[in-house]
């Protein structure tokens, strides 16, 4: 009796440890990831393609410009694991015609690498 109380109370702090764990590394922003301020309204009209990769995320999309306004998004790769949600961070984006916008919740480091291939796209682009 003895022995399976200990089992349950070291079992409890494994999965205890476990989800601290856990939301402390689903808090980080990958380390040195900074975007870049843009003015979006001197970027030419067109699409332009870009792509990131933040190990395990990888993205390639096409980033589609009119009138100095970003009209579409369209993601052509997303290898993600379990971040596929985070593609609804490209309407964030569209709406708000800024990379500064809020990472989907569960989906963070997909979120990330979406913001970052499409300043991939853009950047050069900007005067």
């Amino acid at each position: 009796m003895k022995a399976m109380r200990i089992f349950a109370m070291v079992m409890l702090a494994l999965v205890l440890a476990g989800l601290a764990g856990y939301a402390y590394l689903s808090s980080l922003r990958p380390e040195g990831l900074q975007f870049t301020k843009m003015n979006l309204s001197s970027i030419p009209d067109g699409e332009y393609d870009g792509e990131a990769k933040i190990t395990p995320v990888k993205v390639s999309l096409t980033v589609k410009v009119e009138a100095g306004r970003i009209i579409s998004i369209d993601i052509k790769e997303h290898v993600n694991g379990k971040g596929k949600k985070a593609e609804e961070i490209t309407g964030k984006v569209i709406e708000s015609q800024s990379l500064d916008v809020d990472t989907i919740s569960g989906a963070t480091w997909s979120s990330y690498t979406i913001l970052k291939a499409i300043e991939d796209a853009i950047a050069p682009r900007v005067d």
